[in-house]
């Protein structure tokens, strides 16, 4: 099997300071003078498929000519599909100057993306034949969609990626130049991400240029570049998109594309890449994974006292984790050194855990207005708690702490999104004198480092940093069973193979009048039975895992509105144990 490490070690250059980006078509220009060094790697079956990175520029050139020959210049162009080469190509395509890439979830709904596509007023649609429905539905149905491609190469009605690739190379060779040409000012919105994110649901954060290089540049001087990484995350996330894949292309680190989630273990070892960037949920599984095969091996007396023995020694400065841990890193592919996690709060023992076992884990704090991140901990070792130091180009502001110095987390920089698109309402209550509000609490340690603390409303943030808004999912409850007179939606936890996951609960008080006769058993599997059906028409990390009856009414304020900490003081371990989800009763 040939090894990327060996491959691939002598193509890196330093990347510096004094050679920052300052937009994406620069990037892309800079991908041409990489030559023949290899940008990407696919794999089908067990062949991997390399892409250079004078092709990667050559493809992105040559797209951004064809939609620019259909006149879809400063355009909104919705991006939707599996990760790809080709997702990556279409993304530059787009975002080096010809329009903004509408960056759309493929875990949403039908209704969902039909409503984001109208919303962002996408004059365009790329998509995988896996979504071929949805581009028939919203060409026929939405007034703004002028065009659709389909990523893949498929015989339809629509362009495939080929043939637009073919027809934007003819248009080179005839003497084009209007690749040359586009320009890329600094505040041109280049992204438009829809999020839950932190301040209300649904609404399109808008990242400029200068939003996306400032976040490229400071992990390019921030983060000692690898020689590969595996793209494991939706690249349609702001995390992963602005962590992983265009970071490294600047930095000329290979970029090894996963194919499915359950291949991963196998993938690490096939690939042998030396970093990913991971939810909190990845740190748990392998870290349950890891200690799981050892003591299915009887090796987990020996490795317990053989991370005494590395701690002790660590102490004095003296490092041979790799070694003495050997057989723990050729299950990983025995190159994967540096994880750097985000997109949710991660438990500080997984962190501890890994970091003995010789991995190097960086913890970020960041959201997708912040293109993404914001401070960084790179010394997880001394520091497990904290989510790291503000990035240089980012002002950290806690304010109105309270006397153990707690507060709510305010940004301003290059980094932050100028506001919501077409929301001027949002935009103006997510800033005050230029800070933006977070809604995250949190307060400065003594030696610089933040420290979060809790959340400013209710988001639920599950392990695969997917945010969900209780609210929403009430309405849609309530909307759907008619006999619900009060819902709580609230995170709770549950053991999934191994795995101490957040689930997703709802707390009901029903009209008991409604079901004449009933017993409180059949009316707790009669709510059970129609949640299910709830979720049916839920995207599947929205869906309620875990359904209980209230006997009485929900302690409320004087104004009415129900205490959601009394009701998760009562309710908030509803789930441990060994329950089935969707059981219980309060």
């Amino acid at each position: 099997m040939m090894r990327v490490r060996a491959d691939f070690s002598s193509q890196r250059r330093k990347t510096t300071s004094d050679s920052a980006l300052h937009d994406l078509h620069e990037l892309v220009l800079r991908l041409q003078s990489y030559g023949s060094d290899i940008a990407v790697i696919e794999k089908t079956g067990e062949q991997k498929i390399f892409h250079t990175a004078e092709k990667l520029s050559c493809d992105v050139e040559a797209l951004a000519t064809q939609l620019h020959s259909r006149g879809l210049c400063n355009c909104n162009i919705a991006l939707l599909g599996e990760n790809s080469y080709r997702w990556i190509v279409c993304f530059l395509a787009i975002a080096c100057g010809v329009g903004t890439a509408v960056l759309l979830d493929k875990e949403l709904t039908d209704a969902e993306l039909d409503a984001q596509l109208l919303k962002s007023d996408s004059a365009a649609l790329f998509c995988t034949s896996t979504f071929y429905e949805t581009a028939v539905r919203n060409k026929k149905e939405n007034p703004h969609l002028q065009d659709v491609f389909l990523i893949d190469d498929k015989d339809c009605e629509f362009p495939d990626f080929s043939q637009l690739l073919t027809s934007g190379k003819k248009l080179l060779s005839k003497g084009d130049r209007s690749f040359a040409q586009l320009q890329c000012l600094s505040q041109t919105p280049a992204a438009l991400i829809f999020t839950s994110g932190t301040t209300g649901p649904n609404k399109g954060v808008l990242l400029t240029q200068k939003n996306l290089v400032s976040n490229i540049n400071t992990i390019a001087q921030n983060v000692s570049a690898k020689e590969s990484t595996i793209s494991v995350l939706p690249m349609n996330h702001i995390y992963e998109l602005n962590c992983n894949i265009l970071p490294m292309l600047y930095m000329q680190t290979v970029i090894c594309i996963n194919d499915r989630m359950r291949n991963l273990m196998h993938n690490l070892r096939f690939f042998q890449p030396q970093m990913a960037v991971v939810v909190p949920l990845f740190l748990e599984s392998f870290y349950n994974n890891i200690w799981q095969k050892l003591r299915k091996d009887g090796l987990d007396v020996r490795f317990e006292r053989s991370i005494a023995l590395s701690n002790s020694l660590l102490e004095k400065g003296i490092d041979i984790r790799r070694t003495l841990f050997r057989r723990v890193h050729e299950y990983f592919g025995n190159e994967l050194s540096l994880l750097i996690c985000g997109g949710a709060p991660v438990d500080a023992k997984y962190v501890k855990g890994l970091t003995e076992l010789g991995f190097d884990i960086f913890v970020g704090y960041g959201l997708t207005e912040a293109s993404p991140i914001a401070a960084l901990n790179k010394e997880t070792r001394t520091h497990p708690d904290s989510v790291g130091k503000p990035f240089p180009n980012v002002s950290l502001h806690i304010h109105a702490p309270d006397p153990d110095g707690e507060g709510e987390v305010w940004l301003r920089g290059d980094n932050i999104t100028p506001g919501y698109y077409n929301d001027i309402t949002a935009t103006n209550e997510s800033f005050e004198d230029g800070w933006f509000k977070t809604g995250d609490y949190g307060k400065m340690l003594s030696d610089g480092y933040l420290q979060l603390t809790g959340r400013k409303k209710d988001l639920i943030i599950l392990n695969n940093g997917k945010n969900v808004h209780p609210e929403e999912l009430e309405s849609v409850i309530r909307a759907q069973l008619p006999y619900v007179l009060e819902v709580v939606v609230m995170e709770t936890e549950k053991m999934i193979f191994g795995v101490c996951q957040k689930i997703i609960a709802a707390v009901l008080y029903v009209d008991t009048d409604l079901f004449d006769g009933m017993t409180a058993e059949q009316i707790r599997q009669k709510a059970k039975c129609d949640m299910q059906n709830v979720n049916a028409k839920l995207p599947g990390y929205k869906t309620v895992s875990h359904v209980l009856i209230a006997e009485e009414s929900f302690e409320k304020t004087s104004t009415n509105k129900i205490v959601r900490r009394k009701v998760k003081e009562r309710y908030c371990d509803c789930s441990q144990g060994d329950q089935s989800p969707q059981e219980g009763r309060a």
